[in-house]
């Protein structure tokens, strides 16, 4: 039975209605005419059946034959249910395409995700991949993933390990950077200690080289504070020299901000610039390809996904944001908070590892500008290693 009404699905039927005339003589040329009807029965005066939607037409000349009235009273099938699509074609286009691409994408490649890495470029990464086969199109059973591996950190140095993990069409490669010890100094280079700043000496710890100054000594940038040249009873020896020389310092630090000024910004309203990607290739869907001269971009990849898996296509916006000068008011507090944050950043540079002991701030607004000036007493290592030249 369900054989039976499968067929009846697949081909399609409908059902009639015959009434007055004979309806015996109906049913008879029917059978003569070997046309399968099904479903035959009496209600009331009339004469209920059914047969397969081709078979319809020809049991219209059979009736007026018979004297009976046939009307269409139902249809029913895969046929009638299709019907409404036919005029839509590329609907069913891009069914049948749709649902090939389910099956045969999650069979390739069609995303890298490279994570891990800090100062090797993921491009680096992802081109060096390439060149061994793993890139966007490749099928997933193109390459071995042991071999890949391998091969990827011969390729790449730069990577103390390095795996391809497949999780239906995107490709992760997880990697971890070999971590290179830095170069210490070359100690065979024979150095003085100099001052990089004025001050009076407080303390001083000469690990190699032979001191210049001592406590209580005033001192002027530039000025040599151990050598590394040091006299024996056999010659001039050499020598590296290290060490600490502390001293008690004046740091002065002066800045000026404008209450006005005209600063290149970039605009709120950006430039959209769509671009549909297939595969490897880039549509652009824009048609003003114009760029203004200082610009901004941000870019936003936007993948189509079916199912979870991620598909070779996509849109990308481009987002260009023009630069254009705009002309900039600071209230004095603004200018005072700017100036601040201006002090903060010169004395991590400039005071770093330094005990400070006493500091001025003065900070007044003149017309157009705030200005701040910082005095600091402090103690810290004012030598620094300078490089002995020997000329032959």
């Amino acid at each position: 039975m369900f054989l039976i009404n499968l067929v009846h699905f697949l081909l399609g039927w409908v059902e009639w209605e015959a009434q007055g005339g004979f309806p015996e003589r109906f049913l008879n040329l029917a059978a003569r005419e070997h046309i399968p009807l099904f479903h035959t029965r009496r209600q009331d005066i009339s004469l209920l059946g059914g047969c397969y939607a081709r078979q319809y037409r020809r049991l219209r000349p059979l009736a007026r034959r018979s004297g009976v009235r046939l009307r269409l009273t139902a249809r029913h099938g895969m046929p009638f249910k299709t019907r409404r699509y036919r005029q839509r074609q590329g609907l069913a286009v891009g069914l049948a395409l749709y649902i090939l691409l389910l099956q045969i994408f999650p069979h390739y490649i069609w995303s890298i995700d490279i994570r891990g890495n800090r100062e090797v470029s993921a491009a680096h990464i992802e081109a060096t991949m390439a060149d061994l086969g793993v890139k966007v199109g490749t099928a997933r059973t193109a390459f071995s993933l042991r071999d890949i591996q391998l091969q990827a950190i011969q390729s790449l140095p730069e990577l103390s390990w390095l795996a391809v993990n497949l999780e239906g069409s995107i490709a992760h490669i997880d990697v971890s950077e070999r971590i290179t010890a830095q170069n210490p100094p070359d100690q065979s280079q024979p150095t003085n200690l100099k001052a990089i700043c004025d001050g009076q000496v407080v303390s001083t710890r000469i690990v190699e080289g032979q001191a210049v100054v001592h406590k209580g000594d005033a001192v002027v940038k530039g000025m040599l504070l151990a050598s590394g040249i040091v006299d024996t009873a056999n010659g001039a020896l050499f020598k590296h020299a290290r060490g600490e020389v502390m001293a008690l310092t004046t740091r002065t630090f002066t800045t000026s901000v404008p209450l006005q000024e005209t600063q290149e910004r970039p605009q709120a309203r950006a430039i959209l610039r769509p671009t549909l990607q297939l595969f490897s290739l880039r549509i652009p869907l824009y048609t003003n390809a114009a760029l203004p001269d200082n610009f901004v971009e941000q870019t936003q990849a936007h993948p189509l996904t079916a199912r979870g898996v991620r598909l070779p296509v996509g849109i990308t916006n481009q987002y260009i944001y023009p630069v254009q000068p705009t002309l900039i008011h600071r209230s004095e507090s603004q200018a005072a908070a700017l100036a601040q944050r201006r002090l903060e950043e010169w004395k991590r540079t400039e005071l770093d590892g330094a005990t400070i002991q006493e500091q001025k701030l003065d900070g007044h607004t003149d017309t157009d500008a705030y200005t701040l000036t910082a005095t600091f007493r402090c103690i810290q290592n004012i030598a620094v290693e300078e490089p002995i030249h020997l000329h032959p």
